[in-house]
């Protein structure tokens, strides 16, 4: 160590609180970089754990396969885990052969990899041993012990004719198969004695519950019936695109199988998993512009802790003036003077960083806990959500921390090598102007009188600090317009992509008998435990209306650009260009509401006739196409008063009418099947009154159709309690069936990969925009009220010259609220132009209108003027507790 470290050493020691305050700078930079990749990874983290849980570790899976197609996979230099179900056949359980066991042969990898839990007994060792699924127990009270007689089939299901006119098959294992029927072709397989061992959860095999014949697992052997079908789950070596190739040589290996034998397997990626490997289905714009948009963000962070460390390094530099020039006069050389103030950051690095790091990781370990319980009802996750980084976005953070402070070290250095023995010693490096840099215009005093004018010259008198100040505030605002448009634009995202207000679960029944009464089931729905405020929503699906075509020609402007940006993105893929067709085919699609709250949302400027389907047309529709999505408005030039009649083979048939348009949703889009170029979706909404009667002359009819109820869950007193007894209402209704009762599902649109991913990406936001409130806080009352006080001279000696304290008070007021108005005329403009290209990070996927964040706006507005005030406040009262002769005579060290 030279002299040069030595004494800036001891010049820190000397002077605890100027290094204090620096190394609290350094540490709030670091730690709110730290913050960020903390919390982000930390919510990937919980995201990928769920995952697992609910769907299995795999990453891609074909099912009722060949085996070949099995074999391949498992010896394949891609993969890394193959799990391999083989199917032994069905056995049916009831005596009308509606549903049974569904029996797998699988291997050791099967039970890890698809998340099979053992509940009780032991998993199979040999071929005679026997697992069962809960429900499989549940419903034949099968026990561990028990000796168990299966009468395996094998099931084929028509799939239409060929080109000859011969009938085609399709061998099925249970997946998605109601119960068996005349038409299918059953061959038997003879009887198998089991021993039943275990009671397994069966986890990510029946994830969605498609298995509609309860899954029971055996050992993999040689004993497999021959020409079964088999399903295939893995995971890749590299976690890349690898995966596709994998499942294009699948679907090449599967081609040359027969139908009738696996030769029509269906493929899968587990797409909440890959989503937070930060991988999505080749083409798609969603991820990039999620991270363009976060990109942009993470810039204006990097920049805002460059700016705080600056501040804390111009402001130590400034108090060390008088010690530069001293070095200078016995001889320092401009590289030692630079070598002092690096070395100073280096010290303060060397501390700094690992402080930063464990601040913001602490930070993060005590505030994610404290949530977590929030987000695991919010989202129905059993994951808790606990700080989990790994080690690689820490480097990350500490390497960025590293360059901030490098970069934010060297102008200080540069200006310190600067700095001569008679600079330092008048302190003309402080107080240097020229009489033009502070004339005040004349509406300044008229507006704020001598005082004012006063006031702006005090901020004019040091142009460095008075540039450095506003500068930081200016950044202070731009900062927070980044994170609002950050929070504000996923909003938007999300709701062209998933809807507004979507409920967190809902519950479906389809039926067919319109003169069933509807209201004894949907009634039970709305008292399941734990469900809270619900609403009743119901309707005819895309195809129950029939369609009609629109020539393009009198397609909307704004529908017509779209069409035509997803041409050009389809030829650049080397696929053929959208729009040589004469129309476009439109689905109308109807959508029923309780007849208060839809007279709620209209306002009761309409009236509906009952002797038709009297709707109101929906202006906006969505679409989507090559990776992306947009919200289009009036895509569609329907008037009011427009009718259609419709008619469907074996189905419903009457006319709908346009009584009304609206422009936008009265509640969740997510009902609605977004279309694609060639064929659109329209949405009607109509009242419960219209369509009862509508069901009314459809039953008088003797018409049958689809139509369906949804009870949405909107806000869960007790969301676990919820997903438990929507649980037990689907199992208890899918033993017995009503007639006129088509099917039952439940889901939770929380619980989607994507709208989970967006969802949590909100609450980051939102909790983004909150640290960067507090950090801009600091960051601007640390700057404006150190530069007040290092004046602390030249405000006493305009104290000594007649200065009122009414007018030194309202002096340093207004000297804040000038530096307040200027930060916000440089920040406004520039924080917009941050809004422009978050907007265009996020609009190549989502598409809609570019609008401006009001409330983010006002916040930043807001927070600086409140601040300013504040500091000006705070400062006023500490120089005012000097005396004049104390502040004259006080040496900067």
């Amino acid at each position: 160590m030279n002299v040069i470290h030595t004494l800036t050493l001891a010049q820190m020691k000397a002077n605890p609180r100027r290094t204090l305050v620096t190394l609290a700078g350094v540490i709030l930079s670091v730690a709110m970089l730290t913050a960020v990749f903390a919390g982000a990874d930390s919510f990937l983290d919980l995201m990928r754990r769920q995952a697992i849980e609910d769907n299995g570790y795999w990453e891609g899976k074909r099912v009722e396969t060949g085996e070949v197609v099995a074999q391949n996979v498992a010896k394949d230099s891609r993969v890394d885990q193959a799990a391999l179900a083989a199917s032994w056949g069905m056995a049916p359980l009831d005596e009308e052969q509606q549903w049974g066991a569904s029996l797998f042969g699988v291997n050791e990898t099967f039970y890890s990899l698809l998340n099979v839990e053992c509940l009780e007994g032991e998993l199979p060792a040999s071929e005679n041993e026997l697992a069962i699924s809960r429900d499989l127990a549940r419903k034949t009270g099968w026990e561990p012990g028990d000796q168990v007689n299966l009468e395996l089939l094998r099931v084929w299901t028509a799939q239409g004719a060929d080109e000859n006119g011969n009938m085609t098959y399709r061998q099925r294992s249970g997946f998605w198969l109601q119960g068996l029927h005349d038409s299918y072709v059953i061959r038997e397989l003879g009887n198998r004695t089991f021993t039943v061992t275990a009671i397994v959860d069966p986890g990510g095999f029946d994830d969605s519950g498609v298995i509609s014949w309860e899954p029971c697992f055996t050992v993999l052997s040689e004993q497999i019936p021959q020409d079964g079908l088999w399903s295939v789950y893995f995971t890749t070596n590299s976690h890349d695109q690898d995966i596709y190739g994998i499942m294009d040589d699948m679907e090449a290996w599967e081609a040359g199988i027969p139908s009738d034998a696996g030769g029509e397997g269906t493929p899968e990626l587990n797409r909440m998993l890959l989503l937070y490997h930060g991988m999505d289905y080749e083409g798609s714009m969603l991820l990039p512009a999620f991270y363009g948009l976060i990109g942009v963000v993470l810039v204006i962070i990097l920049i805002g802790a460059v700016s705080l460390a600056r501040n804390a390094f111009s402001i130590s530099m400034a108090e060390r003036t008088r010690m530069l020039g001293m070095l200078a006069s016995v001889g320092a050389t401009k590289a030692q003077k630079r070598q002092s103030v690096l070395f100073e950051t280096f010290v303060l690095g060397i501390v700094g960083i690992p402080l930063g790091l464990a601040a913001g990781c602490g930070g993060m370990a005590i505030t994610l806990p404290l949530v977590s319980k929030t987000v695991q009802e919010i989202f129905l996750f059993t994951q808790p959500l606990y700080l989990s980084v790994r080690g690689l976005p820490l480097a990350a953070a500490a390497a960025l921390a590293a360059l901030t402070l490098v970069i934010s070290a060297l102008q200080p250095a540069l200006q310190a090598s600067r700095v001569g023995p008679m600079e330092a010693i008048r302190g003309d490096g402080n107080v240097q102007f020229h009489a033009k840099d502070l004339k005040t215009g004349r509406l300044t005093g008229k507006l704020f009188g001598f005082t004012g004018a006063l006031a702006l010259k005090n901020c004019k008198r040091h142009g460095g600090r008075y540039r450095s100040i506003v500068f930081s505030l200016a950044l202070s605002v731009v900062m927070l317009l980044a994170g609002s448009g950050l929070s504000y634009y996923v909003d938007r995202a999300m709701a062209v992509r998933y809807g507004i207000d979507s409920p967190l679960a809902s519950a479906t029944m389809t039926f067919s008998d319109p003169a069933l009464d509807t209201d004894q089931w949907t009634d039970s729905l709305k008292e399941i435990s734990g469900s809270g405020g619900v609403r009743l929503v119901g309707g005819l699906q895309t195809g129950e209306m029939d369609s009609f075509s629109v020539p393009w020609e009198n397609m909307g402007q704004e529908a017509l650009e779209w069409i035509q940006s997803q041409s050009q993105a389809r030829q650049e893929n080397g696929q053929s260009a959208l729009g040589n067709e004469e129309s476009c085919t439109v689905y109308p699609v109807l959508m029923v509401m309780e007849d208060e709250e839809f007279y709620d949302w209209t306002g009761n400027d309409i009236t509906l006739s009952t002797d038709c389907l009297d709707c109101v047309m929906i202006t906006s529709t969505y679409l989507s196409g090559e990776g992306s999505y947009t919200q289009l408005k009036n895509a569609l030039d329907i008037p009011e008063g427009f009718t259609q009649e419709f008619g469907k083979e074996g189905g419903f048939a009457d006319t709908w009418r346009v009584a009304a348009v609206a422009e936008d949703f009265p509640y969740s889009a997510n009902m609605v099947t977004a279309g694609a170029w060639d064929n659109m979706t329209v949405t009607l909404v109509t009242s419960r009154s219209v369509f009862q009667a509508f069901l009314e002359r459809q039953a008088q009819a003797g018409r049958t159709g689809y139509y369906y109820w949804s009870v949405q869950y909107l806000h869960p007193e007790n969301a676990s309690a919820l997903v438990d007894g929507l649980e037990e209402w689907m199992s208890n209704f899918s033993d017995d069936v009503a007639e006129g009762v088509t099917s039952t599902s439940y889901n939770s649109i929380a619980t989607a990969g994507l709208q989970r991913f967006g969802m949590l990406l909100r609450i980051f936001c939102t909790g983004f925009v909150v640290l960067l409130c507090l950090i801009c806080t600091a960051n601007i009352h640390n700057t404006l009220s150190t530069g007040m006080e290092l004046r602390s001279r030249e405000y006493a000696m305009l104290r000594s010259v007649g200065v009122t304290p009414a007018s030194f008070r309202r002096m340093l007021w207004l000297e804040s609220f000038f530096y307040g108005i200027k930060a916000l005329c440089w920040g406004l403009p520039v924080g917009i132009a941050v809004l422009a290209l978050e907007y265009y990070a996020i609009q190549r996927t989502f598409h809609f209108a570019f609008t401006l964040p009001i409330g983010g706006i006002l916040l930043a507005v807001g927070l600086v003027v409140i601040v300013c005030g504040g500091s000006g406040l705070l400062t006023r009262r500490r120089l005012e507790k000097d005396t004049i002769v104390e502040s004259i005579h006080r040496t900067i060290y």
